[in-house]
């Protein structure tokens, strides 16, 4: 007696692939939901990275790093005398030893300039090889994993990037600042205008007179940014000085066909809003959708205003 071997007919093979494929169809979203909100876990784990980094600094020194050092706060007044002493140095270098970058850190030559841009009269520095170097390096620290823009300047001659020629690593976290294009100066904000960084800044703890805990430290920026504003995080030139939460969340302006983000404003790519670092170390997510007058009031560490909840 001659056994029938038992076999998938065409249509039954059909109707398995097409199961197949619904099963994957429906999956696929939750994988992908899945590995946004680890990238998204992982990104404000940075962020208190960074809350530890800066408290441990302010311990260390009795205050905390400026945001810039000598570059965009003071390049508009700028003159061929004084534009050599314009370091054009991102506050963020000095959180290197706190983010496990100690070997790179000590690379550094602090007495030399670290971005290029002087001032019309003077419009390039001559930048060392260390800090050349330094500036190509991309640090995860300071890198959010859900953005997928370009996360470097393509360095130019004259404004962009800390070098005349190839790239210059993004930060993905800037310090709270007022204003992130020439008018920075931190010394020249009143005490009731004036976040938690600037130009030359030197705040401490102690000028947190609406509290830690209701005072932006450090907000979250997207790479896509117009004119290269978002500044790397070896350097800063004439713009691009910190993070603004002054200007609201996701406030994008069109540039040809593309959408990018405007002078460093705080803003992500995390659905419906972005990350901020508050002033005693705690990250929360602030929504698109919050008022602009408690955002006002959020970067600002000294204007008595009552946040209430956000």
């Amino acid at each position: 007696m001659r056994l029938r071997r038992s076999a998938f007919t065409l249509i039954e093979l059909l109707v398995v692939i097409a199961i197949i494929a619904v099963l994957i169809a429906l999956l696929l979203p939750a994988v992908q939901q899945a590995r946004e909100a680890a990238r998204r876990s992982q990104c404000k784990n940075n962020l208190k990275q960074m809350g530890l980094a800066l408290h441990t600094y302010s311990e260390s020194m009795k205050v905390f790093p400026y945001a810039e050092m000598g570059g965009a706060g003071q390049v508009g007044t700028a003159t061929a005398a004084t534009a050599g002493n314009l370091k054009n140095q991102n506050g963020l270098v000095m959180l290197l030893p706190y983010l496990d970058q100690v070997p790179l850190y000590k690379t550094l030559d602090f007495g030399k300039p670290f971005g290029k841009y002087n001032s019309t009269a003077a419009p390039v520095n001559t930048i060392v090889a260390p800090n050349l170097n330094a500036k190509s390096t991309q640090l995860t620290a300071l890198t959010c994993p859900s953005d997928n823009g370009l996360p470097y300047i393509i360095d130019d001659g004259t404004y962009y990037g800390c070098g005349v020629s190839g790239n210059s690593y993004k930060s993905s976290y800037g310090l709270s600042v007022n204003a992130t294009h020439l008018q920075g100066v931190w010394a020249n904000a009143g005490t009731t205008v004036r976040t938690a960084f600037g130009g030359n800044s030197n705040s401490s703890t102690r000028d947190f007179k609406d509290g830690t805990a209701n005072s932006v430290m450090v907000v979250e920026t997207v790479f896509d940014a117009s004119s290269g504003r978002v500044s790397p995080w070896a350097c800063v030139q004439h713009a691009g000085t910190g993070g603004r939460l002054l200007g609201g969340i996701n406030k994008f302006i069109a540039k040809t066909t593309t959408l990018v983000n405007y002078n460093s404003n705080a803003s992500s790519t995390h659905v419906g809003g972005c990350h901020a670092l508050m002033g005693d170390g705690a990250v929360r997510f602030l929504s698109q959708a919050t008022n602009l007058q408690t955002l006002i009031t959020l970067s600002y560490i000294a204007d008595g205003q009552v946040v209430g909840e956000f």
